[in-house]
């Protein structure tokens, strides 16, 4: 099985968790491939508005995520996902227009509404650092 590598971002605000809405139901990480020529943090940040039209700069890795995907050929692959902290660097832009429909979730119900149960468990094994981090 080929693997592939992605990128995205855990941003917080008021305790809340930005997440992309899933076509088939469900919340996911905001992310994406990297590109060539790209790194990990450039594709995360590159990602995240493009997905949500928000401005971010990374803070630090969170760490990875691994699960098995199907890509929009029809291929199934391992997915490698950095996800990285994340702060806003400036605010949702209103008219911009985004690839997907995202949405501010309450942190402690996100884990909860995730699309893919890899996902969800990095979620609630990194719920107690979440929750410490302070307003945005």
């Amino acid at each position: 099985m080929e693997k592939v590598k992605t990128a995205g971002g855990v941003l917080l605000r008021d305790e809340r968790i930005l997440l992309v809405v899933h076509r088939k139901g469900g919340h996911v990480f905001p992310k994406g491939h990297v590109e060539d020529g790209e790194t990990a943090q450039e594709t995360a940040v590159r990602e995240v508005m493009e997905e949500t039209g928000v401005s971010v700069d990374v803070i630090r890795l969170l760490g990875v995520v691994t699960r098995v995907s199907r890509e929009h050929s029809g291929e199934t692959v391992e997915k490698d996902i950095d996800l990285f902290l994340m702060q806003m660097s400036g605010n949702q832009q209103p008219g911009v227009t985004t690839d997907e429909e995202s949405a501010w979730v309450p942190l402690q119900l996100a884990a909860a509404s995730m699309r893919y149960p890899a996902e969800a468990a990095f979620l609630i094994e990194h719920l107690p650092e979440l929750m410490q981090i302070g307003p945005q």
